[in-house]
């Protein structure tokens, strides 16, 4: 087993209003039927890359969703997807919860997916370039 050191570690997240019932998005059907519930969605743009835009419009399609949000859905600035969350001006934001946590007006609730970034511990050479 390679011993590994997390250098950090991020979910995708929904952003929503400071104040709003946290959704239940425990199983794919109940994640479905919120996403389905909600008006607007802000995220980046999927052509354009980002993690969480990227898995978040993989997972409406394998829920079979994707066309039906993408006609609610605006694109911001990569990073910024609850932005507008706070202004009022969308219901959900996607971004990873680090991107989320910081905004003011908004509160995250966690998707199904984390993931890590860690690096090998690796031994200085005592022979090398001696």
């Amino acid at each position: 087993m390679i011993p590994l050191n997390c250098l950090a570690r991020a979910g995708t997240g929904l952003a929503i209003k400071t104040g709003a019932p946290r959704p239940d998005i425990s199983t794919d059907e109940k994640l479905k039927a919120f996403l389905l519930g909600v008006k607007s969605i802000t995220h980046g743009d999927p052509a354009q890359g980002g993690f969480s835009t990227v898995y978040f419009v993989k997972t409406a399609s394998t829920l079979g969703i994707a066309e039906t949000l993408k006609a609610k859905t605006k694109f911001t600035p990569a990073g910024e997807g609850a932005v507008p969350v706070a202004k009022g001006e969308s219901e959900l934001g996607v971004g990873l919860m680090s991107e989320i946590i910081p905004v003011a007006g908004v509160q995250g609730a966690l998707s199904h997916f984390l993931f890590s970034a860690c690096r090998r511990n690796v031994r200085p050479s005592h022979g090398a370039g001696a």
